[in-house]
């Protein structure tokens, strides 16, 4: 009951088609393809002794190696470019300046909208990061933001 399949197939499987109906459309191609790269390379990688153990410490292994390689890829700088700055404020007078913006008639409904919960999002911000004070902090926002590639 340690290979991954087996116990799947015994303490899962019969709960989860109760609940969701045939799996994978009555293939069991998923299961037959992770039992190869699961069981099947991971044993012929062992000397045949212990081989429960030592597969599992190969699966951990892989899995190990396979988050490292997602993390450093998550890892690399993005480069924004900014385009059509809209506005630009003080943090401090910011209730001053959504009155005032209130009354511009180019605002569409979503700056309206996003300017009535822009102060209750960034408390929410402030509080999630315990950020106590930000004084001199001044609030830009552009009509577009683009990957470069």
């Amino acid at each position: 009951m340690k290979f991954p399949k087996f116990h799947s197939w015994i303490f899962h499987i019969v709960d989860t088609i109760r609940e969701y109906g045939a799996i994978n459309g009555y293939t069991t191609e998923t299961y037959e393809s992770l039992h190869k790269s699961y069981v099947k390379t991971p044993y012929r990688l062992s000397n045949k002794k212990g081989i429960e153990e030592q597969i599992m410490k190969t699966i951990r292994r892989k899995a190990i190696i396979k988050r490292r390689v997602t993390e450093e890829l998550h890892k690399t700088p993005t480069a924004l470019i900014y385009t059509s700055k809209l506005f630009e404020f003080k943090l401090l007078e910011a209730s001053i300046f959504f009155e005032q913006q209130k009354k511009n008639p180019d605002l569409t409904e979503n700056m309206i909208k996003g300017f009535a919960k822009f102060l209750e999002c960034l408390d929410l911000f402030f509080d999630m990061l315990d950020i106590i004070s930000a004084e001199d902090c001044r609030i830009k926002i552009f009509g577009s933001v683009t990957l470069k590639i």
